[in-house]
This record gives structure tokens, C-alpha cells and sequence, in this order.
């Protein structure tokens, strides 16, 4: 009894493991860094969607704990899955495209936008709390176009972020976002020569499963396993100063 007992509590563990999204996190110095990615379908070889969120933080630093600011966030998709961009209507704008525009949604085609989320920033400016802003996602030829908007003081403060599909590893380029009115090009500096930029402290998005019904395109299909432990999103980080972590993540599926 008690050998069937061990057995049985081992078969539940390992459903409790691959039924669960395991959040994981890193250390750079004194910046910790979180990454959380799953797939809302858990089913393999199913059209789905993504659920992601990443956070960090630094205690000991005495600039309003500002972390330090990601140059390069790149997320290695689960082994298995398959990325077709021309499963939806790519959207092609640019800055001044949605600069443009009364809503951002307008400056991309209908249908392009797979996705939304939440934002917060932080200044380097101790006693000022993080600002809070949004996230759009919008489909593009062989990546995204992910359209921020933060409510910044005097104005709201936009950023254009593209990410890149190379197979299934999604390569970031984070852009430099400084206060006004310091800009990247002379350092983010303010009249006084002070450093005043803004990074980055949160970051959720979830997309939706996109099935084009006339071609049986998916946008994101899961792998066609779903192996112990479930599938594994792995995030690997660059920063300013040129260091790097690397994060697993931990998606649940169901077989």
C-alpha cells in the first residue's frame, strides 16, 4: 500500500507540474530580474496564443531603485512550436505612422492587432513612484510591432518596439527612452548634465490565437508533445552595462 501510495503522489506531483506556469527570475548585480511566459492553449498542435509578463527591480540602488535597463530581451520559444506571420494582416507603421493617427489601432490594418497589455516605468528621481502606461501588440512580417504609450509627466511618452522572429526565438531591441528634455543622443540628460532616463519596470502582454479560416494558417501553433514538466520558454537578457542573465520559464500543457 504504501509503494502504491508513493507511486500515486509522484503521478499527482507530475500533473501539478505540467498543469502550473512556473514564474522564474535571475540576478545582475543587484537588479533582479522576473520572466513569466505560457501559452493559453495547453494542448500540443493547437493554434494559441501567448501570456507574458517580465519585472525587475534593484533595492540597493539609491536612484528611486531603478534596475537596470534592458539593451536586448530575446525569448526562445518552446522546442516544437511552429511561427507563421502570414497567418494575419501584417501591420507595416511607423513612428510617425502612429504619431499620426487618433488611435493607434488606425495606423495598422484591421485584423493586425493580436494583442494588449500594461507598462510601468521608473525615473531615476527619488520620492517619484513608477509610471503607468500600455501595451498594443500588432502582427508584422516575421515579428511584431509593439506600440507603448506611458504617462509621463508633461506629455505622454511613446516607444515603438519591433521584435524579430529568427525560427522561433524572438530578438529584441530595447530602445533608449529618455525624459525630456534629454534625448539618446546626448546621453538622456537634462539641462544639468543629470542622467534621466526612464526604464522599464514591468511589462505584461497577451495575445490571442490567430487561425486565418480560408488558408488553415495559425499565427502560433504549440509544439505536437507536450513533454514531463511541460514546455520551456527561455528569456535571455542584456543590459546597459553589458551584462546578461538567462531565465527559464516554465509553461504547463496537457497531453
Amino acid at each position: 500500500m504504501r509503494k502504491l501510495a508513493v507511486v500515486a503522489l509522484a503521478g499527482i506531483l507530475t500533473l501539478v507540474v505540467t498543469a502550473v506556469a512556473i514564474a522564474a527570475s535571475a540576478t545582475s548585480g543587484t537588479t533582479v530580474q522576473n520572466f513569466q511566459q505560457t501559452y493559453t492553449a495547453k494542448k500540443p498542435n493547437k493554434s494559441t496564443g501567448t501570456s507574458f509578463s517580465t519585472s525587475s527591480t534593484d533595492e540597493q540602488n539609491p536612484k528611486n531603485k531603478q534596475p537596470k535597463r534592458v539593451t536586448n530581451f530575446d525569448i526562445l520559444f518552446p522546442k516544437g512550436s511552429k511561427i507563421d506571420s502570414k497567418a494575419a494582416p501584417q501591420c507595416k507603421a511607423d513612428e510617425n505612422d502612429f504619431a499620426s493617427a487618433d488611435d493607434p489601432d488606425d495606423a495598422c490594418p484591421k485584423g493586425s492587432k493580436i494583442g494588449s497589455g500594461s507598462v510601468a516605468a521608473r525615473l531615476p528621481i527619488n520620492g517619484t513612484g513608477d509610471l503607468n502606461g500600455t501595451v498594443r501588440a500588432y502582427n508584422a512580417n516575421k515579428g511584431l510591432l509593439l506600440f507603448v504609450q506611458v504617462d509621463a509627466p508633461g506629455a505622454a511618452q511613446t516607444l515603438l518596439i519591433k521584435p524579430k522572429f529568427s525560427g522561433v526565438n524572438l530578438k529584441t531591441v530595447v530602445p533608449v527612452t529618455c525624459l525630456p528634455p534629454g534625448t539618446p543622443q546626448n546621453g538622456c540628460k537634462d539641462a544639468q548634465g543629470n542622467p534621466q532616463e526612464v526604464v522599464l519596470t514591468s511589462f505584461t502582454l497577451k495575445t490571442k490565437p490567430v487561425k486565418d479560416k480560408k488558408s488553415k494558417r495559425q499565427l502560433i501553433t504549440t509544439p505536437k508533445t507536450c513533454p514531463a514538466g511541460g514546455w520551456t520558454f527561455t528569456a535571455s537578457l542584456k543590459y546597459a552595462d553589458s551584462t546578461s542573465v538567462k531565465i527559464p520559464s516554465k509553461a504547463p500543457c496537457s497531453k
